[in-house]
């Protein structure tokens, strides 16, 4: 299916992006508190004008998504007590309570992250409260661990014409990879790229500082001396020679691009259990297959599960060659410690989750949160299928699906396609 193709890890990105800077002013050591400087992202959500895209749901003109990004200047010890976005503590929203009331007033979802070998701090979060993110007034952050040191900072969200569309690493991992716009008229200068504080390279292609033609965009690669995990919590900052500074929070994606299909037909595309077909959908170039208990027992006409599979493949030593994205919509299979789940190319919370906006919001925060902390080394995934509700949405999972179907004149198909891989980019 195309979706799994140029849409397979669309992101909602804005027209026009943002930056946040934190200001740090003391360091109270000793005392457990310590004020931090922070970088970071702010872009309102992108949609179809009705006359292009006809949708009964509201246009997202209020608020939009957020990144934050620090590091700690000494260790956190985890789970933290609190996560305060001004006096709202954000560990709060996630909820597996579908007759639940969610407060929307505040924020649809927001996730903290960090990484204990680099100390650094990501929080990500949507929300369409004006007093929040259009009043003008700095927002403070407070994070709380279970030692209670306690990290601090402020910072103001304001909508700059740069942005990071994607960053992502070569197959090898040798090379990280980021694609930059510029939105303004006037030439901008990157003058270096930090990955969890630290600078990457000034080896880069092109060479740093390099300028970015106004109302254009480029590809830019960093050697890495490093190579990294699937799923590692990352933070990437882009500093502009003008002062402006980017700041975003990600995990690090898979090393190749997978082409997902659903298993429509009858026929068993199981290894181990049907070898020859599965071999058969390999050599389209098929290399993940969404297909749930029911489907395995009713299409294999098998008793055992998929995690059952997933042993006798892990025990043959087969991975990594079969990637399998099974329809893991439930709790329990989140839950599931059982290792051959890791080599999964994804965690599957959900599909078309983004019809309202309600309970299911933090539904899939809580999923996507357990799935991220119980299988850490894997993906999280979700299906939408809106124009209007999807950038409140985008970000619960690493990668965020956008539907779109086939009905309609083939001159249209063509021109919307274009776009959509245009648009729909890689990363949050």
């Amino acid at each position: 299916q195309q979706r799994g193709f140029c849409l397979q890890r669309f992101r909602n990105m804005a027209a026009a992006s943002a930056v946040l800077l934190l200001v740090g002013v003391t360091q109270v050591m000793g005392g457990g508190t310590y004020n931090v400087n922070v970088t970071g992202h702010y872009r309102k959500d992108f949609y179809l004008p009705k006359d292009q895209f006809f949708e009964n749901n509201p246009d997202p003109v209020n608020g939009g998504r957020v990144h934050m990004i620090t590091t700690s200047p000494v260790p956190l010890t985890l789970p933290f007590k609190h996560v305060l976005i001004n006096s709202y503590d954000i560990l709060t929203l996630p909820n597996i309570d579908p007759n639940a009331k969610p407060d929307l007033e505040h924020f649809e979802w927001a996730k903290p992250r960090y990484n204990n070998v680099t100390r650094t701090i990501g929080i990500t979060f949507h929300s369409q409260n004006t007093d929040l993110l259009s009043s003008g007034k700095p927002v403070k952050m407070t994070v709380i661990d279970s030692q209670d040191n306690t990290i601090t900072g402020q910072y103001m969200p304001t909508l700059t014409k740069q942005y990071l569309s994607y960053f992502t690493f070569s197959k090898d991992r040798r090379y990280a990879i980021a694609h930059i716009h510029n939105g303004d008229h006037g030439d901008v200068t990157l003058k270096r790229v930090l990955m969890d504080g630290n600078i990457i390279s000034t080896l880069s292609t092109p060479l740093l500082p390099f300028n970015i033609k106004g109302n254009t965009h480029l590809v830019a690669t960093f050697p890495m001396s490093s190579k990294l995990t699937r799923g590692d919590s990352i933070t990437i900052q882009l500093d502009f020679a003008n002062g402006e500074s980017l700041g975003y929070n990600l995990r690090v994606p898979d090393n190749v691009a997978h082409m997902m299909t659903w298993a429509k037909s009858t026929d068993c595309t199981f290894p181990l259990v049907n070898q020859t077909n599965y071999d058969d959908v390999e050599s389209h170039g098929i290399t993940s297959i969404l297909m749930n208990e029911g489907d395995l027992k009713k299409k294999c006409n098998v008793d055992f599960s998929i995690t059952d599979v997933l042993s006798k493949l892990d025990s043959k030593g087969i991975y990594p060659e079969f990637k399998l994205w099974a329809l893991n919509d439930t709790v329990d299979l989140i839950a599931d410690t059982n290792t051959a789940l890791l080599h999964r190319v994804t965690e599957f919370v959900g599909d078309e989750v983004d019809g309202h906006l309600d309970e299911n919001l933090p539904n899939k925060l809580y999923m996507a949160i357990a799935a991220e902390s119980n299988h850490p080394s894997v993906l999280t995934y979700m299906g939408g299928k809106t124009n209007r509700f999807i950038g409140s949405y985008a970000g619960i999972t690493d990668i965020q699906g956008l539907d779109f179907y086939l009905v309609a004149l083939q001159q249209l198909l063509q021109s919307y396609y274009r776009f959509m891989c245009k648009e729909a980019m890689l990363i949050n």
